[in-house]
């Protein structure tokens, strides 16, 4: 009997072997009707679809026997959730065709179900089968990017169109974002999340501080545990033309007055045209005077703006625009704040003077800096923008300088506009280097004053799946690509997810790089390691179902996924351990062995309700190791009830 057992026991990993690779009965004859042979065939013998759709079979009845047959069907081992089935017709008189159709719900599991076509003789007459596979697959979405290349001056902008489809009846969210952009680009989409099918505008805008060069820009969707990613080719060209800026950013005067301003117009690449100049935005009776108008670059004009008593007084943003070699600019923008002409005082009558009362003193100028977002977690080579608001807090307007500090020596930055009036804002770029943890110092000078924020960078190298890869030859392969996307789609969604993942990647890392080099380098040893790792994907699939199903607590749906998935873990790797030293030793756990597990439980519930970061890393590593251990326990204690019931109830001699 413990033979029996230990074997029983040996077997389980094989039962996690998907269905797909399990055979069917073949058709068995009548034996009353044994001169007679029914014949059932059903195409296709795999369909699929989706959870909420439907799925039709042909059904063909035949053979020797003559008379009226039956149609049923019997699912394999279970039936799936959500699922009913319809024969049309149900009977009839060899040989006839009838119609299968298999209906799903929205919360039909995805997985592969086999079930049986049965065609049988009325009255005792003959009898067939035939096997046939339902398959469920997971709703999905795909992006398609139109065109995949586009070229574009630095300092202008280009467009793609992004449309993303549902396919297998998806029906969540999907959030659209974008990674790769070369240094001083940036990019906005006209649509960045909507439930599927939408089409959305990327428009992707470069600077003049954008270098030439070739860029593979990544194109992501992510939504319903789902990601792809799609790549697109942006060129980014020398650029041609001019561009414009002026200084200062702001100025004033009365009414009747004149303000000036200097205007830097600089060619780009061998653009040699001569531009002239005008002023966008300039309010009614204005008139203007450029020193050097209507040349080829590069030249500096002094621009003076003149106002008339019948200007309105107010403040004005302008730009500077441009016309040369048949294209227009337009520069940064400015203030120009035009002030109410003093009105002269009336000659006194003589009379005694009166103390004069005290003028008060004018507003101080006065800023504030902050960056958002105040942290950033990044990988390395990857791209990212931070928005740097300088505010104003009292006095008049004065243009604040800005700089950064802080970045390592391989990281690269670009900082638009670099001065900035208050209250406004700028962009700031940052391509990342060498993984670390970097505190960035943003500081602005203007009005004689200093001041600054500060945001901390942590550039994290990512995680492989050393092993994995090792086993399966690439990191692209499909069973790679199931582990990464059950790690960073699920497990890192959720607070207890990326603790557990902390302790786990201290202790995976320890050891798994130079197994995962053996492993490489013996094909022998990889095909075990692809037998061994076959479950465990299984039990993943399966763990990612449950969390999906309870969706509405991200938090909770981990827990109990994480449950499942250790104990499923233990009963297929650690049950044949246990069971020999039980055999051999008899060793077991005893009554308190539980404790452990009650333990984690209390640790998680408390680490959320405290957010607290220790807490949760204790709860999940110990509710993982627990589970492991326990669930094997747990069935060779009722493997053994079973064992010793049975003995109880067998005949003595």
């Amino acid at each position: 009997m413990k033979k029996t057992l230990y074997l029983l026991t040996l077997l389980l990993p094989v039962l996690m072997v998907p269905t797909s690779t399990l055979g069917f009965r073949q058709d068995v004859p009548s034996l009353a009707h044994a001169d007679e042979l029914l014949t059932v065939e059903v195409t296709p013998s795999v369909n699929e679809t989706y959870p909420g759709g439907y799925v039709t079979y042909s059904i063909e009845v035949g053979g020797s026997y003559v008379g009226t047959a039956s149609l049923s069907c019997e699912w394999s081992f279970f039936t799936p959730p959500g699922v009913n089935l319809s024969i049309e017709p149900e009977e009839g008189s060899v040989p006839f065709t009838a119609l299968l159709r298999i209906n799903t719900s929205s919360y039909t599991p995805p997985g592969n179900y086999s079930l049986i076509v049965v065609a049988k003789g009325t009255g005792g007459g003959p009898k067939a089968e035939k096997g046939v596979i339902l398959r469920v697959k997971t709703p999905d979405f795909s992006i398609s990017v139109i065109p995949d290349y586009r070229s574009v001056q630095a300092g202008q902008s280009t467009t793609f169109s992004v449309v993303v489809t549902p396919t297998q009846g998806f029906y969540s969210k999907v959030v659209l974002n974008i990674s790769g952009l070369p240094p001083g680009a940036s990019y906005k989409f006209s649509v960045e999340s909507q439930n599927p099918p939408f089409t959305s505008t990327l428009a992707i805008t470069t600077s003049d501080v954008t270098p030439e060069g070739t860029y593979r820009v990544a194109v992501v969707g992510t939504g319903g545990g789902r990601t792809h990613t799609v790549i697109v080719t942006l060129e980014v060209l020398e650029a041609f033309g001019f561009k414009i800026s002026v200084s200062p950013t702001y100025g004033n005067t009365t009414q009747g007055g004149s303000v000036s301003y200097e205007v830097n117009v600089t060619a780009l690449g061998d653009f040699n045209l001569p531009v002239s100049i005008m002023v966008a935005g300039l309010p009614a009776g204005c008139s203007i005077v450029a020193s050097t108008n209507n040349v080829p670059p590069d030249y500096i004009a002094t621009l003076t703006i003149r106002t008339s008593n019948e200007t309105p007084e107010g403040t004005y943003t302008l730009h500077v625009v441009g016309f040369g070699g048949g294209m227009s600019k337009h520069s940064n923008s400015f203030v120009m704040e035009v002030l109410p002409t003093p009105t002269p005082s009336p000659t006194p009558t003589p009379s005694p003077t009166p103390t004069p009362s005290p003028t008060p003193a004018p507003e101080r100028f006065d800023f504030r800096i902050s960056a958002y977002p105040s942290e950033l977690a990044v990988k390395p080579g990857s791209t990212a923008s931070i928005k740097v608001e300088v505010t104003l807090l009292s006095g008049s307007p004065e243009p604040v300088e800005l700089s950064v500090e802080g970045l390592p020596r391989d990281a690269s930055f670009s900082l638009f506009p670099s001065t900035v009036l208050p209250s406004g804002t700028a962009n700031l770029s940052i391509t990342f280097g060498k993984a670390g943890t970097y505190t960035l110092v943003i500081r602005g000078r203007g009005g004689g004053l200093t001041r600054e924020t500060s945001v901390v960078l942590k550039v994290e190298e990512e995680k492989r799946c050393v092993i994995a890869t090792a086993t399966y030859g690439s990191e692209l392969s499909p069973q790679v690509q199931e582990l990464r996307d059950f790690r960073d789609n699920v497990v890192m969604k959720t607070s207890a997810g990326r603790q557990f993942m902390r302790a786990f990647n201290s202790f995976y890392y320890s050891w798994s790089t130079p197994v995962a080099e053996f492993i490489s380098k013996h094909e022998g040893v990889r095909k075990v390691f692809r037998w061994t790792l076959l479950p465990l994907l299984r039990v993943l699939g399966i763990s990612r179902v449950i969390y999906e199903r309870i969706s509405f607590n991200q938090e909770l749906g981990i827990i109990i996924a994480g449950f499942v998935a250790s104990s499923l873990i233990g009963i297929v790797y650690l049950t044949p351990v246990f069971l020999s030293l039980f055999l051999k030793k008899g060793l077991f756990l005893g009554r308190r062995a539980s404790l452990p597990l009650i333990l984690s439980l209390l640790l998680l519930v408390i680490g959320e309700a405290l957010r607290s970061p220790t807490l949760l890393t204790i709860g999940s590593s110990l509710l993982v190791v627990s589970s492991a251990i326990l669930a094997p326990a747990a069935l060779i204690s009722l493997l053994t009830l079973v064992r010793d019931h049975l003995s109880l109830k067998a005949p003595t001699g």
